[in-house]
């Protein structure tokens, strides 16, 4: 139980710093988006750079030690200031761990609606019948030899399915389009494939199942898709003599067609957008002019790189960077009435302050009567890593000095070895102040 409550914890405090993080890069590349005319395969590969940064967690260590503008024993003090040490009687669930567990019942939940969403798929499209076409088609629609392109009755609109081996699937009827119309459909496909689109939504699937509760990752999402789409568009309209506005008129039929709901594809590519952003994306196809990207080159590169520099810097592990509180009387009394050897790494006990938790019995008369209470302790960890001393700086601070929490206090901290503080790489014997806490439970309260 104390193991799955340390690792929520530590699960708890990463999950909460990378959503954080990632909120305020993806912020910044949304205003980036809405304020700059980006080049609409600049805004891609934007948009590109925020599901990275989802994958790029808080780990990146920090290129300074926070202990360097504190002095020694006042930065100990902080780090066990921030350790509850309770006689909690029972194994209550914590927080942490109904939200790991939650966390976890959502990441199988999805990873399986995904998975079966996509089997199923797979199986409908399975009897599709191959379509051959001639050396000449495909030359002319600059279309690789290796493009598999399919005829099924299970699809409604073109439709773009596998990861590994992506083929192209084309409703019946597809006979009767015109040669532009038909052109273009698999220009717009293929330049999913030579653009490694289908990764990247494989990406983007993987980041909802991960991070479902952030709204930002469904942000990151939609822009995806849409910005997608368009760059796919523009590559039909651009390498194909088809007017925009009978392409425009083409997308239209398919979303006509197209159900309300449609069926999550994590390797698959629907080629109609959805009603609600096909008017921003006919907007555009019926206004798109080449762009020559070359003449903003320098810039492009530069912008991306500085927004790639960011995602590094806002991936740091900021755990050691919190601001260190003022030191309490007890601390200066700790600091006043003893010598305390510099060190470059704390104390640390093995298992855990947990393990001293573990250890600490509650007094029964503390019990009976309802009492809580707290004791700070001066304890010395020689280089050994053992207790060789261990005084009372601060004794009972409940008000009642026959509760028999120092002693109790004592016995816990004398019962577990630490991990001694280093300095230069050597270790060293060290005070430390060591605030037990004595917490009753509601209902021993109430008895």
């Amino acid at each position: 139980m104390e193991l799955s409550k340390s690792l929520a914890d530590s699960w708890l405090s990463m999950y909460a710093i990378h959503m954080l993080e990632l909120c305020l890069f993806v912020t910044l590349v949304w205003l980036i988006d809405k304020v700059l005319k980006l080049e609409t395969r600049l805004r891609y590969l934007l948009w590109n750079l925020a599901v990275f940064k989802i994958f790029v967690p808080p780990v990146v260590s920090m290129p300074f030690s926070v202990q360097g503008d504190f002095p020694n024993e006042i930065a100990i003090f902080a780090m066990v200031r921030g350790i509850q040490i309770t006689g909690m009687s029972g194994n209550a669930v914590s927080a942490s761990q109904i939200l790991l567990l939650l966390w976890l019942v959502s990441v199988l939940f999805l990873t399986l609606f995904i998975v079966y969403k996509n089997v199923v798929l797979g199986i409908r499209l399975g009897q599709a019948k191959p379509i051959q076409l001639s050396a000449v088609n495909r030359s002319s629609q600059h279309l690789p030899d290796s493009l598999q392109i399919f005829e099924t009755d299970r699809v409604i609109s073109p439709t773009l399915f596998g990861l590994w081996k992506p083929g192209i699937f084309l409703p019946k009827g597809w006979e009767a389009w015109p040669s532009k119309q038909l052109q273009s459909i698999l220009i717009h496909e293929s330049a999913h494939i030579k653009g490694r689109d289908l990764w990247i939504v494989a990406l983007q699937y993987l980041a909802l199942i991960l991070f479902a509760v952030n709204p930002f990752v469904w942000l990151i999402h939609k822009r995806l898709n849409h910005t997608r789409e368009l760059c796919c568009d523009e590559a039909a309209l651009r390498e194909t003599n088809i007017s925009p506005v009978e392409y425009g008129k083409f997308i239209l039929q398919f979303v006509s067609k197209r159900p309300a709901t449609t069926e999550p594809m994590l390797i698959g590519r629907c080629f109609s957008s959805k009603n609600k952003t096909i008017l921003t994306r006919l907007n555009h196809i019926l206004n798109f002019k080449e762009v020559k990207m070359k003449t903003h080159a320098v810039t492009y590169v530069f912008l991306l790189t500085v927004l790639g520099a960011l995602m590094i810097v806002s991936s740091w592990n900021c755990n050691d960077s919190m601001d260190i509180p003022k030191p309490t009387p007890e601390e200066t009394a700790l600091k006043q009435s003893s010598k305390v050897q510099k060190f470059d790494e704390p104390p640390q006990p093995v298992g855990g302050f947990r393990a001293i938790s573990q250890n600490l019995k509650y007094p029964v008369i503390g019990r009976k009567a309802g009492i809580e209470g707290k004791v700070i302790l001066q304890v010395l960890i020689d280089a050994k890593g053992d207790v060789k001393d261990v005084r009372v700086l601060e004794g009972d601070l409940s008000g009642d000095g026959r509760a028999g929490f120092e002693e109790s206090a004592m016995e816990a901290i004398k019962s577990v070895r630490w991990v001694p503080a280093k300095l230069d790489g050597r270790p060293v014997s060290v005070w430390i102040a060591l605030p037990v806490q004595f917490k009753l439970t509601d209902k021993e309260k109430a008895l």
